[in-house]
């Protein structure tokens, strides 16, 4: 008697356990939260000279700010973040939150705005260490999720002319 329902039996536990499987409480994910800190690690920080890291990005904001003010603003080291924001992902704020990590960490070198603040272009400065295989990745990533987003992303050489670069993108911008 029991050989006749052992494989009903069975399928009706794998039924049962599949079920109650897919019908559990998936803990709400949290994000990470700000650990406490002794205020005695201010004194580890301090204010760096010059947003610039070279005088290459320092002579070419010069020239994007004296070409491009008062119509456009002009900012330096902006947070891809900042610009660009992860969608909502529907239940899933674990995956929103790894591709926030993407994004967060990361910055454009300038970024020409409206008055409004409204984006209209990034512009990459690339020195020698684009050019290395590590460096490429990261400069990929940029410029597809830029062009994803419908965000002109526009790169100059270091020791290009930037005044010739300046009046090429100019042309490119509304109200030009």
């Amino acid at each position: 008697m029991i050989e006749t329902f052992a494989p009903a039996l069975i399928v009706l536990t794998v039924l049962l356990f599949a079920w109650l499987w897919t019908t559990r409480r998936k803990p709400d994910f949290k994000a990470p939260e700000t650990k406490a800190f002794n205020p005695a690690i201010f004194y580890n920080f301090s204010l760096r000279p010059s947003l610039f890291v070279n005088q290459s990005e320092q002579a070419l904001f010069a020239v994007l700010y004296k070409r491009l003010t008062p119509q456009y603003r002009v900012f330096s080291k902006v947070r891809l973040e900042d610009i660009i924001g992860v969608k909502p992902h529907r239940g899933d704020a674990q995956t929103a939150w790894s591709l926030r990590g993407r994004v967060k960490s990361r910055h454009v070198d300038f970024l020409i705005v409206t008055p409004q603040g409204a984006p209209l272009m990034i512009i990459e400065l690339d020195g020698r260490s684009h050019q290395s295989a590590a460096a490429k990745r990261p400069d990929a990533f940029k410029n597809g999720l830029a062009k994803a987003v419908g965000l002109p992303l526009r790169r100059v050489t270091v020791g290009q002319d930037f005044h010739g670069f300046v009046s090429k993108i100019k042309t490119e911008l509304p109200w030009s």
